[in-house]
């Protein structure tokens, strides 16, 4: 198969020189971590063997919004006969990337379906010593696994805010999501993300969302074999919960089935929530296919007055069919797109007077295609623009 073997001797680290055999991914095809684990930047090289593509790596040296970032992307496909075949030689790859002092490092499970619950192969040990050492990483994201226990308190042990810990479309043993709850309600700490089905019950993260500071995004999902009194109460508990969260930017509710009473508490928790810049309302059950006109005008209405007084939420995706669509094309498009430029026209408002009027004509001149904007623009400046001799005709357009 033409594979180039990577011997791995001499050195510190049992055996190991880690800078040395880390340039080795540079030269390599293939490079055998362990008797029966390979790594390679090819993702096919190893279709012609007995393993199988367990999952792949991917680090970064460079931050967010570099130049160099996208080129300098390093991917690396494990293959091994099994996922417990693969955790050896990984606990040696998390090492070697360790080296690089890396500021993103993902972790993604390449199988079609997620590992078995006792064969996850992410090296817990390993793991929280990369976390520990490397004071550089800003992002760590890990896909599409099984998470235990050792995983849970390996992410919990980092003690610094800047790193981002994302865990995406996962599910956990039943000690792992012990652990993930309590590492969140006890100690604000472990990940900032949880999104897709990641299999945590509204009613259990409804314990641990008054006071958050930590959890930034998160996907809300039900389980739709649940009698309907189980589900109601699990939501219920949820959306009160929201009215003392402090940490949420972005929040999705995926297979929501609400109540009127539900959507009503949602909307008042959220009407002054802190943080929330973005709100997702996806893929209803089928109950909303019954929903009347009058439910659909009424859950509407709430959303146009919950977005009066929320002056932060930037982006709102709500699906149609749910909703009186003329009553959210006229009034609730506009709102987020208003809170979204609220800090510019905040900052107008507080430049010295002789160089707003500059400033504002810019403006106008930039957003000349959105009269809303306009709108706004011309209601808060209105003396400016006039320079202080609006007339009277004028002056009540806005007041």
């Amino acid at each position: 198969m033409g594979l180039e073997e990577y011997t791995t001797t001499g050195g510190n680290g049992g055996g190991i020189v880690w800078a040395e055999a880390f340039k080795a991914f540079e030269r390599a095809k293939c490079i055998w971590l362990c008797e029966e684990m390979f790594v390679s930047q090819d993702e096919t090289i190893g279709q012609d063997t007995s393993c199988t593509q367990i999952l792949w790596v991917s680090w970064n040296v460079h931050a967010f919004g570099s130049p160099s970032r996208l080129k300098d992307d390093q991917s690396l496909y494990i293959w091994a006969p099994s996922p417990a075949h693969a955790a050896v030689g990984l606990s040696i790859l998390f090492r070697l990337i360790e080296a690089s002092n890396c500021l993103q490092f993902h972790v993604t499970n390449s199988l079609r379906s997620p590992c078995p619950l006792d064969e996850c192969p992410v090296p817990a040990l390993a793991l929280s010593q990369l976390l520990t050492n490397n004071r550089k990483l800003m992002q760590l994201a890990i896909v599409g696994f099984c998470l235990n226990k050792n995983l849970i308190q390996a992410l919990e042990a980092v003690n610094w805010s800047e790193l981002d810990i994302d865990i995406v479309t996962s599910s956990f043993t039943s000690l792992g999501k012990n652990a993930l709850l309590k590492s969140l309600l006890r100690h604000n700490r472990g990940p900032t993300m949880l999104l897709g089905s990641c299999e945590l019950e509204a009613e259990l993260l409804a314990n641990v969302i008054p006071g958050n500071t930590r959890l930034r995004r998160l996907t809300i999902s039900i389980d739709i074999n649940a009698c309907d009194i189980s589900r109601e109460h699990s939501v219920d508990l949820f959306v009160k919960a929201l009215a003392e969260d402090k940490g949420l930017e972005s929040l999705s509710f995926c297979k929501v089935p609400f109540s009127d009473q539900n959507w009503s508490t949602m909307c008042q928790s959220l009407s002054r929530h802190p943080r929330l810049k973005q709100l997702q309302m996806l893929y209803f059950s089928s109950e909303t296919e019954a929903w009347s006109a009058t439910t659909k005008t009424s859950r509407t209405q709430q959303l146009v007055d919950m977005l009066q007084v929320n002056t932060d939420l930037c982006f709102l995706r709500w699906d149609a069919g749910q909703r009186d669509e003329r009553l959210f094309q006229d009034e609730i498009p506009p709102r987020p797109f208003i809170n979204n430029h609220r800090p510019y026209l905040q900052a107008i408002r507080k430049t010295p007077d002789e160089w707003r009027r500059q400033l504002v004509g810019q403006a106008l001149a930039k957003v000349n295609e959105n009269p809303t904007i306009q709108w706004m623009l011309l209601k808060q400046n209105v003396n400016t623009v006039f320079g202080g001799r609006a007339p009277e005709r004028i002056f009540h357009l806005f007041y």
